[in-house]
């Protein structure tokens, strides 16, 4: 979230483009009303005045209609309106752009490429190359698809997933900082074609670059985390350690912070340790201003393995314990597993 795109206030002048900011139908995906989801010629006129839209919900929020152009259908099929939005574009204070797929659902759904439509990223760059205005994306979609280099153009991205019917005014309220988003990566999302199966938990040797880590995600206050402590150096059968981290939210809002913990082995018997796995997590309500201890029991059932035989295995050796890793907070201490 650069240059302070998010969240949206009401004195800025928005420009909203895209072809889901303005559809119920998308944000509901497969499996809405049929199979497939509403077709291209039902639209949204199957809800029959149910469901909203980000749009509609952008209004609820700011008592204004916002400015808004399509910009290009769900399948990219062509640019529409084109010279009126980068003309707004020019002049806007932010720029907020939908992206993402048609409804689908099962082997219909399958695609042969992870890249959204070229047009809806072309539109992306016709926007950021007119405007120094901050642009944020909005994906709605039901898989991570990719990007391209939009995330390297744009200065805030929003994963709003396929949130229903009701979904507009929910995502409306996160832009303009009503709720402040808390939510993280589910999944690793990729940014090649490449990346299509990886995950996180990759052995340790692998690379592990991705569009955005497993686990990832971002609210609008500012949070640090800091002074990382093990209560014991030994980790045995006999007993748990505590892992304590400080957390403190510098502002400026109040935020609810995910804190999650995972360990990772440098060697194992018989089989690649893992590249990190998580291990234990929590959910904190912060204030701004505040310091939190946050405190995980951690014992050697935590980090037992199936070996080749399907027999629970535990080896010997130093365990590196990291909080949030793959982010800006990554922190990490080391205690050594002994089987003693």
């Amino acid at each position: 979230n650069t240059n302070g795109a998010l969240p949206l206030k009401n004195s800025e002048s928005v420009l909203f483009v895209g072809p889901t900011l303005n559809s119920t139908r998308f944000m509901g995906g497969g499996w809405n009303v049929h199979w497939q989801g509403p077709s291209s010629e039902e639209g949204d006129t199957v809800y029959e005045g149910f469901g909203d839209t980000i749009i509609k919900g952008v209004e609820q929020v700011t008592g204004d209609a916002p400015v808004y152009f399509e910009g290009t259908d769900i399948d990219g099929s062509g640019f529409t309106e084109l010279g009126e939005i980068l003309a707004a574009a020019r002049f806007a204070d932010k720029v907020v752009v939908g992206l993402g797929e048609n409804t689908y659902a099962e082997n219909l759904g399958n695609i042969g490429e992870l890249l959204l439509p070229e047009r809806q990223l072309e539109l992306v760059h016709q926007i950021a190359a007119v405007t120094k205005a901050p642009i944020a994306v909005v994906l709605v979609q039901g898989r991570p698809r990719r990007l391209g280099r939009i995330p390297d153009i744009v200065d805030a991205v929003i994963n709003a997933y396929l949130p229903g019917e009701y979904g507009g005014l929910p995502i409306a309220e996160i832009l303009y900082g009503k709720v402040n988003p808390s939510g993280r990566l589910p999944y690793t999302y990729p940014a090649t074609e490449s990346q299509a199966s990886t995950t996180v938990w990759q052995p340790a040797y692998s690379d592990y670059t991705p569009q955005w880590a497993f686990g990832y995600g971002l609210g609008y206050s500012s949070i640090e985390y800091s002074n990382i402590t093990a209560s014991s150096s030994t980790l045995d059968t006999k007993s748990s350690i505590d892992v304590v981290v400080n957390i403190t939210n510098t502002g400026p809002y109040p935020q609810k912070e995910t804190v999650m913990l995972f360990t990772r082995q440098t060697h194992r018997f018989d089989l690649a340790p893992d590249n990190n796995r998580l291990r234990k997590f929590a959910k904190i309500n912060i204030a701004v201003g505040a310091s939190i201890e946050v405190v995980f029991e951690l014992s050697i059932d935590d980090l037992v393995y199936w070996d080749r035989d399907l027999e629970m295995r535990i080896d010997s050796d130093e365990v590196t314990v990291s909080i949030n890793p793959y982010t800006e907070n990554d922190i990490f201490a080391k205690v050594n597993l002994s089987l003693g």
